[in-house]
């Protein structure tokens, strides 16, 4: 079984989470001190790294090569996409891609090995909670 690993988004900038205290309803942020979870967004970490080596979260921004027709030109061309990580139907999948492509296609059918192919090839442009 995997853990799962929790960062979260604290003035503007991701940080390591040493405890969660939900009576308290707070967290206990490394360096930082505890903050109420009102004041915080936790992200789950997908258990997957980009091809740099590193971790991809829920909200991560991802670079990755996709595939796009043209119909004018009646042909296909490959160029880089963005899409963000979510946690959707118990889940993690990329959504709101920035073009609609072939990975777009893919990620709708359900193409759980394509979509680690994918994660494992991309990398980490940014995240939705920071503005990067």
């Amino acid at each position: 079984m995997r853990q799962i690993n929790y960062k979260c988004v604290h003035m503007g900038e991701i940080k390591d989470i040493m405890a969660i205290y939900f009576e308290k309803q707070s967290v206990y942020i490394k360096d930082c001190g505890e903050a109420k979870l009102e004041n915080v967004k936790l992200i789950q970490d997908t258990g997957l790294k980009d091809k740099h080596g590193h971790h991809i979260y829920e909200g991560s921004i991802l670079r990755f090569r996709d595939t796009f027709y043209d119909k004018n030109m009646d042909d296909t061309y490959t160029t880089h996409n963005f899409g963000v990580v979510k946690y959707l139907n118990n889940r993690f999948t990329i959504m709101d891609f920035e073009r609609s492509g072939a990975v777009m296609a893919m990620v709708r059918e359900e193409a759980n090995s394509i979509l680690v192919d994918l994660l494992n090839t991309s990398e980490v442009a940014g995240h939705i909670y920071i503005g990067r």
